[in-house]
C-alpha cells in the first residue's frame, strides 16, 4: 500500500515523509485537495513500496503545482508544472509500483 505525506502551513497539517501515513485512495486525493488546494508552499507526496517518492508542491496562488519525482543520488527530480485537476488524476491512476518511467515528460533539474 502506498504512503501519503503532506503539509499545508494555513490549516495545520503536517504529516511528515519520515513517518508517512496509509490511506485510502479517496481520503489521499481528498487530504490532497485540502492540503494543496490553494495555500501557496504547500506540498503532498506518495511514497510506494520501493520508496520512489511522487510530490506536488504549490508554489504560487496561481495554482502553479509543481509534480515532482526526487532523485538524491542525482541531486536534482524530474519535474514539470500541472493544474490541480492533472494533480488529482495523477495520484488516483498511479500504479502501486510506480516509476520514472511512467512519467516521460518528466524533464531533469538540478537543484
Amino acid at each position: 500500500m502506498q504512503k501519503y505525506f503532506y503539509y499545508n502551513p494555513v490549516k495545520g497539517y503536517d504529516i511528515s515523509c519520515d513517518k508517512p501515513k496509509s490511506l485510502d485512495i479517496d481520503s489521499a486525493i481528498i487530504m490532497m485537495v485540502k492540503t494543496i488546494g490553494d495555500e501557496p508552499e504547500s506540498f503532498f507526496g506518495v511514497i510506494n513500496l520501493d520508496d520512489v517518492t511522487l510530490q506536488f508542491y504549490l508554489e504560487d496562488s496561481n495554482d502553479r503545482i509543481r509534480m515532482e519525482i526526487p532523485v538524491p543520488e542525482k541531486e536534482g527530480s524530474y519535474a514539470k508544472y500541472v493544474d490541480l485537476n492533472k494533480a488529482v488524476e495523477t495520484v488516483r491512476q498511479l500504479k502501486c509500483n510506480f516509476c520514472l518511467n511512467d512519467f516521460p515528460d518528466l524533464k531533469f533539474e538540478k537543484w
